[in-house]
């Protein structure tokens, strides 16, 4: 048959032939390539189903673990037990550990919360009404937070108290607030029994100084911020040449402010303010100055809201020092006051054969009862007795012999060099 067929047809013939082998090799890889896609998508929808059970695997093992914290969170799942609990802790906290004048707390009802029909918690409520300084608030929101039970803070409402002032009545601030501070306790079923609350704890994060400094700093409840003031000598005197340390002292009536000070202007370039470390003292120091007067400015600046600042001015005179002046002489002593002139020979005794001088100074009082080889000191010359008659004696004063009558004073002995 084939043999019959003219070249034309045998040439049909083979692309005919050729077309169909071509057609069934493509609709062969086409079977093969939807087997395939059908396949990858069979095992797609396999490895879906596999994670999505892992997610639900792992879902139930964290909430699993989240049941498991709650239940050691919780407090004692005696409900009347875990309210008087929580009442101890909040009154303990509030009063004892923070000082807050607490007149009470004021339980709230009930209410049951479930899952269908199964009782799963109770939730307590709490309603407390302090008056407290910003301070104390921050830290008991801190005793809060570090308590690590099932418990949070639904309301809290802060009115600042003011009281009046002036003759206008006018309302200032007194730095107290007037705080309404609703509280909820959730109490787990099957929570575990305990005889006390706040059993776990866990750090707030930063420490309670920071956020006092951060915060009560910044106390926009308190009452008006006070200008902060400075002590210091305003005007001294000085002597010119030699260095000055004055002592500058500042203070203000809100304790908790922070005080930065500074010498914002001075006629000494040299001088200097070196603060201690709180702010609260400083030496000005000031080398020695020529004579004139100098003008200083001290700022004092607090950290309130908004923050205030007091100057002082300092005018300090230094002077040249007085012209040594020559010491005036000495003035001479007078010359010792002299008894010879009011010193007698009063009488002359002789008792037992022996003779006696008795010798009176009407100058001062004294008296001497002498024999032969006794002697006395009259102005600074000693008179020693040689020889005693009835009505004389005779005296050896520094080598000179000298005799006196009765009733003759002690001058009138003619001796050497007597003034």
């Amino acid at each position: 048959m084939i043999e019959n067929m003219t070249q034309r047809e045998k040439t049909l013939a083979g692309v005919t032939v050729g077309a169909l082998v071509v057609a069934l090799l493509f609709g062969i890889f086409f079977w093969f390539l939807n087997s395939y896609n059908s396949n990858a998508a069979v095992l797609q929808g396999i490895d879906s189903r596999i994670s999505d059970q892992e997610n639900l695997t792992l879902q139930g093992m964290q909430a699993a673990t989240r049941k498991r914290y709650y239940v050691q969170t919780s407090p004692t799942s005696k409900i009347s037990d875990a309210k008087n609990q929580y009442i101890a802790w909040l009154n303990k906290t509030l009063r004892e550990d923070i000082g807050v004048n607490l007149t009470g707390v004021d339980p709230g009802r009930n209410l049951t919360l479930k899952s269908d029909t199964k009782v799963v918690a109770e939730q307590m409520l709490f309603t407390i009404r302090p008056k407290l300084k910003l301070k104390q608030l921050v830290e008991f929101l801190n005793a809060f937070y570090s308590v690590d039970t099932l418990h949070r803070i639904k309301l809290l409402k802060l009115t600042p108290l003011t009281e009046s002032t002036g003759k206008k009545a006018a309302r200032t601030r007194t730095g107290e607030l007037s705080a309404q501070i609703q509280i909820e306790v959730l109490v787990l079923k099957d929570g575990v029994e305990r005889d006390q609350i706040a059993n776990v704890y866990r750090d707030a994060g930063i420490p309670i100084e920071k956020a006092m400094e951060t915060i009560v700093r910044r106390d926009v409840f308190g009452a008006a911020n006070n200008a902060p003031t400075v002590k210091v000598n305003k005007s001294s005197s000085y002597v010119s040449g030699k260095p000055v340390s004055i002592n500058v002292t500042t203070s203000d009536a809100d304790e908790e402010d922070l005080l930065t000070m500074e010498l914002i202007e001075s006629e000494v370039e040299e001088a200097e303010l070196k603060p201690d470390a709180k702010g609260k003292k400083a030496k000005l120091t000031i080398p020695g100055q020529t004579a004139g007067k100098y003008k200083l400015l001290i700022r004092v600046t607090d950290n309130g809201l908004p923050a205030k600042s007091s100057e002082q001015k300092v005018e300090l005179t230094f002077k040249d020092p007085p012209p040594k002046k020559k010491a005036p002489p000495k003035p001479k002593k007078p010359p010792p006051p002299k008894n010879a002139p009011k010193t007698f020979i009063t009488s002359n005794l002789k008792a037992d054969g022996i003779w006696r001088v008795l010798i009176t100074s009407r100058m001062d009082g004294k008296k001497y009862r002498l024999t032969e080889g006794e002697s006395f000191e009259l102005d600074g010359r000693e008179w020693e007795v040689m020889e005693i008659t009835r009505d004389s004696a005779t005296f050896s004063v520094d080598g000179q012999e000298v005799e006196l009558e009765r009733g003759v004073p002690f001058s009138e002995a003619d001796l050497e060099d007597d003034e």
